[in-house]
């Protein structure tokens, strides 16, 4: 299979893409910088800018850039565009936040390669994605959070939820205050977006969601994440993300994802698995901002263990919550 790498940078009021959902061509090496809000490699799970108490409205625009390295149509492959993100914030836990990317200059004519695949065509399809339509509306989701209290909150939401999906959706989390363990469950019904990524649908629809554990293990500030369910193209697995997060927010992890498709059914690679790199602007600006850098390596990109990459999740959303998040120093101290 060719080896592919998709890269992609957008900044806007806090949040990005996904970045499995960013992948240009399937088959091949992914990685992908964004500004954040959305989850991340193992399944939408990057810091959200939403403030749940102040209702106001933000917009930002800036640039997007994807490219594509050493695939079959040429060493080089790229896009150029333009991004719009919006978030709306009605009252306390409930926001409408969406994104639009205009496609300005890119040599895509060239991009012919789409994936073999002996599943339901999940994530193969990214090269259609890429280049059906200049200009696309990659999320479009209104959402509502609870605190329920006794470190219970419940969300549901609903919309565009990522480049090639879209439905309604709810996810618990349990998680202790200070503690180190937190229990989630999410459940969605979705359906496969047309290529356009506009507001229509193609014939595709599938249930999925996972029940995920959350261990922050204390040792080298290594935090485990392990999710068990049903994934986009309707195998039932098990995916573990393993990371360590530093002190001024970068962290570093890899995932692997195992489901009942067979090695051979899968295709080369037997299993979906990867690494990511995640940078807060904070640490590069002098400036404080929300927005993160999201650099993420998928060596082959196939439709067996593909889970839905939404926006915010309560994992992030409650994150400040954790053990993890605090911490006493020497007022003296570097750090």
């Amino acid at each position: 299979p060719p080896s592919l790498q998709d890269q992609s940078v957008r900044l806007g009021p806090g949040h990005g893409p996904d970045p499995h959902t960013q992948t240009a061509a399937a088959g091949g090496k992914d990685t992908s910088a964004s500004s954040t809000g959305l989850p991340g490699p193992s399944g939408a799970d990057l810091p959200s800018s939403i403030d749940l108490q102040t209702p106001a409205f933000s917009v930002g625009v800036g640039p997007s850039y994807q490219q594509i390295l050493g695939g079959p149509d040429g060493f080089l492959l790229f896009k150029l565009g333009a991004q719009v993100d919006a978030q709306w914030r009605l009252a306390p836990g409930t926001w409408i936040a969406g994104s639009a990317d205009l496609r300005v200059i890119d040599n895509y004519d060239r991009f012919k390669y789409t994936a073999p695949s002996e599943l339901p065509r999940v994530r193969t399809y990214a090269r259609e994605y890429a280049t059906a339509s200049r200009f696309t509306i990659p999320m479009l989701q209104a959402q509502q959070v609870w605190a329920l209290g006794q470190g219970h909150h419940l969300s549901v939401y609903g919309g565009l939820l990522e480049p090639m999906f879209g439905g309604v959706g709810a996810e618990w989390l349990w998680r202790p205050w200070n503690g180190r363990v937190a229990l989630g469950l999410d459940v969605n019904q979705v359906w496969q977006r047309d290529f356009e990524q506009d507001f229509g649908f193609r014939d595709y629809r599938v249930t999925t969601g996972h029940v995920s554990v959350y261990w922050d293990t204390g040792w080298h500030d290594l935090q485990a994440k392990l999710m068990v369910g049903q994934y986009l193209a309707g195998d039932v697995g098990a995916t573990l993300d393993v990371r360590r997060q530093f002190a001024n927010g970068v962290s570093i992890g890899a995932w692997a994802t195992k489901t009942n498709v067979s090695s051979a059914q899968f295709g080369e690679g037997s299993f979906d698995k990867g690494i990511y790199l995640r940078v807060p602007f904070d640490v590069l600006l002098a400036r404080a901002t929300p927005g993160m850098a999201n650099i993420v390596w998928n060596p082959l990109t196939r439709d067996g263990g593909a889970r839905l990459q939404r926006r915010f999740t309560l994992d992030e959303l409650t994150r400040q919550g954790s053990l993890g998040a605090w911490s006493v120093v020497p007022a003296d101290s570097a750090r």
